[in-house]
């Protein structure tokens, strides 16, 4: 059954990103809340909803939620799906807290501290554009990026957490750098920072981050 689960969120996965690739827009809004809805499916079936995985799977539940909210392509469900998305990062950084780190993860901070910065220098080069929802995304962005670098910075820290071997901390790591990349994707076309359209690798990076976060989580239930 397992198997059938990862599989079934793997075949959607490549039609949704087939669908973002070819601008099938139809296919890829049928497609894209059945991925994730398959990866939750999997993430219960193999883990269960106990401690300490119970954090992670709301976690997938709000990410599913947000997915749904951007399907309406409006400002509102825009707003709405980064609030549910901010609340999957932070389920995502409370469920990484629950395995204490050691002091050398001091380094996640101040990887945080760097990407905060360069939101600070980057973001002021986009104001300039005087549309109402550019500047409205851009100050919803700076309080989304806390709970998107919190949640990276607790993952990134999972290298120095006790019961946490190489191998998921890795996975771990390279989901949450892959969920900042994707978000990060998602604000450079909002603010016209790049005139090319990215929906491929916004959606096949999420994905992926998705399916790495959870499944270090399972490595080391």
């Amino acid at each position: 059954m397992s198997l059938f689960l990862f599989m079934s969120f793997m075949v959607l996965a490549f039609i949704n990103w087939f669908a973002a690739a070819s601008l099938r827009m139809k296919l890829y809004y049928t497609t894209k809340p059945f991925v994730l809805l398959f990866l939750i499916l999997w993430f219960v079936h193999l883990g269960g909803l106990n401690f300490p995985l119970f954090k992670f799977f709301l976690g997938l539940v709000f990410s599913l939620l947000g997915d749904i909210a951007l399907i309406f392509q409006n400002r509102k469900s825009f707003i709405a799906g980064m609030v549910f998305f901010a609340i999957a990062h932070l389920c995502y950084a409370l469920g990484f807290s629950q395995w204490r780190p050691a002091w050398q993860s001091i380094g996640s901070v101040l990887l945080l501290v760097a990407f905060l910065v360069l939101l600070i220098i980057v973001f002021p080069k986009a104001s300039g554009n005087n549309q109402s929802w550019v500047e409205s995304f851009r100050k919803a962005a700076f309080v989304y990026a806390f709970f998107l670098l919190g949640m990276a910075g607790t993952a990134l820290a999972c290298f120095w957490r006790k019961d946490w071997p190489f191998g998921p901390a890795l996975m771990a790591s390279a989901g949450a750098l892959l969920f900042v990349t994707s978000d990060s994707m998602i604000g450079a076309e909002v603010m016209h920072l790049t005139k090319r359209k990215m929906r491929f690798w916004i959606i096949m990076t999420y994905h992926v981050a998705q399916a790495l976060i959870v499944g270090s989580v399972l490595l080391i239930r």
